[in-house]
């Protein structure tokens, strides 16, 4: 899960570079914030699953970490897409891009690799 989160940042990533003064800015911005809503909330729903089956503290702690960065992308990513249509916010592009670097940002640090992975069987084998 780790996998699907770091995808969904590098896409968000590769949006930061869309600039809000472009004609193409929505064209540019729109796909990785759709991706961020299904993905994200999937994951999400996924690791609700998996975490209600895992005892193990680490893990679970780690399980919960995720799923609480993809469902707040999901969430973000939703509220921005309404945002972007909304002509009476004067600054709506302005907004989307804080949005888009902040949730990069999120995911970033759900995604980042762990000394000893938390939910791997070799945890407590292998040395600290």
């Amino acid at each position: 899960m780790r996998g699907v989160t770091a995808e969904l940042r590098d896409e968000l990533h590769d949006a930061t570079a869309c600039h809000t003064t472009s004609v193409a800015f929505e064209r540019c911005v729109l796909p990785a914030l759709r991706h961020a809503v299904m993905g994200g909330r999937t994951a999400a729903l996924v690791l609700r699953t998996v975490v209600n089956t895992t005892a193990d503290g680490p893990c679970r702690g780690y399980l919960l970490e995720l799923g609480a960065a993809n469902a707040a992308a999901s969430d973000q990513a939703q509220w921005t897409i309404g945002q972007l249509y909304d002509r009476s916010v004067h600054d709506r592009r302005r907004r989307a891009a804080t949005f888009v670097r902040t949730a990069e940002a999120m995911l970033t640090r759900a995604a980042a690799p762990r000394a000893i992975d938390a939910c791997s069987p070799l945890r407590d084998v292998l040395p600290a």
